[in-house]
């Protein structure tokens, strides 16, 4: 998508979002986003007017082409470019923290807390200027809810078929801001709050909700770009979770998903929440992936608590979780040694082969 009759939409070489332009005129401003060497979105800068963006002749236009191709952000001369937020990942991918420089529309700082569980990451509470709320999310690690320590709601997202409501907050009565007549304003605490669908983040100056590999529009329920997987992630290859945003979830942007119910663990296997696969290398989507193991594999002893087995089930689930140990250790060799993808397969396929055959020897001991 490049246009959405009110803003234009520029994408670099790899398809992330670079920067978009509300209106069609001279002065029109642009915002523009910068990526790291994995992709992830890690500034943004306040809306851009054309004295502002540099010329031909302008050094910083230079400094920004040279940012383009190493990948690193590298703000021009010009000081507009050095305001906007900077984000920052935990090691996993996830949204830490949203850091505003200090520019009339990027001020403060809002962090994140999360909850690992079976599901995947689950927002529990957000730190907004120095201010704890909690976040109440729905069953699919979608936040619904702010509130403050008293109890009092202050921010929600209502459910819509594909995310195109706007939240309300409390400071203007739970009510759009295009409601007529206008309701009025409260003395309630002003809550801002990016985070969507799970892996989702929502960009005002863009509208589209950032995705990770691609951007997502909630007004249409649609991706901005095709899928960097092909026909891997669906025969449509723009559509989002094969149009069912109640029941999935795709947190990186590449195919459907599908978090457990009640974030519960299937008796008598170790489970994981995230059954999409990952690229070896994060940088290529379309190069070979790998299924991700659980963040932690449910003890032997658990598993056969909670649901009796034979003696041949119980071998097979010591082969699988021993098999999500191993995986878990190249993940954590590949991130420490250079990242590798060549050695990287090599460790999980030795990985593989060893669980392939402790399966196979369960079968010739039953």
């Amino acid at each position: 998508m490049i246009s959405d009759g009110l803003r234009t939409y520029a994408y670099n070489a790899e398809g992330r979002l670079s920067d978009v332009t509300t209106g069609a005129t001279d002065a029109s401003p642009t915002t523009r986003y910068a990526h790291n060497a994995l992709g992830q979105r890690v500034f943004k800068t306040e809306p851009l007017y054309p004295p502002a963006q540099g010329d031909e002749n302008d050094p910083g236009f230079w400094q920004s082409l040279v940012a383009f191709f190493t990948q690193l952000w590298n703000p021009a001369a010009n000081s507009a470019e050095q305001l906007g937020f900077s984000y920052v990942y935990d090691e996993e991918g996830t949204l830490f923290a949203e850091v505003g420089t200090g520019g009339a529309n990027s001020g403060g700082v809002t962090q994140h807390i999360w909850l690992p569980t079976v599901n995947g990451p689950l927002p529990v509470a957000t730190v907004i200027d120095g201010i704890l709320y909690a976040v109440q999310a729905d069953h699919l690690n979608t936040p619904r809810r702010i509130t403050a320590a008293d109890g009092q709601v202050l921010w929600q997202w209502r459910y819509s078929s594909f995310g195109d409501e706007q939240p309300t907050t409390a400071a203007n009565r739970f009510t759009s801001a295009t409601t007529t007549p206008s309701t009025g304003t409260t003395g309630a605490s002003i809550v801002t709050y990016n985070l969507r669908y799970p892996g989702q983040y929502a960009d005002k100056e863009s509208g589209l909700f950032y995705n990770y590999f691609r951007s997502y529009s909630p007004t249409t329920g649609r991706y901005s770009q095709p899928d960097p997987i092909g026909l891997e992630g669906g025969w449509n290859r723009f559509g989002y979770v094969e149009a069912n945003p109640l029941s999935f979830v795709d947190p990186e942007g590449l195919q459907r998903t599908w978090p457990r119910p009640n974030n519960s663990v299937p008796l008598g296997t170790p489970g994981s929440g995230q059954s999409a696969p990952k690229p070896l290398d994060p940088t290529d989507p379309l190069g070979p992936s790998y299924m991700p193991g659980p963040s932690a594999a449910i003890p032997s002893w658990l598993r056969g608590w909670l649901t009796p087995s034979s003696a041949l089930d119980q071998c097979e689930a010591d082969c699988d979780a021993d098999y999500d140990v191993e995986q878990q250790k190249c993940e954590a060799w590949w991130k420490t040694t250079g990242r590798d993808p060549g050695a990287y397969r090599l460790c999980i396929s030795n990985a593989r082969r060893t669980h392939i055959q402790c399966i196979q020897n369960c079968k010739d001991c039953s």
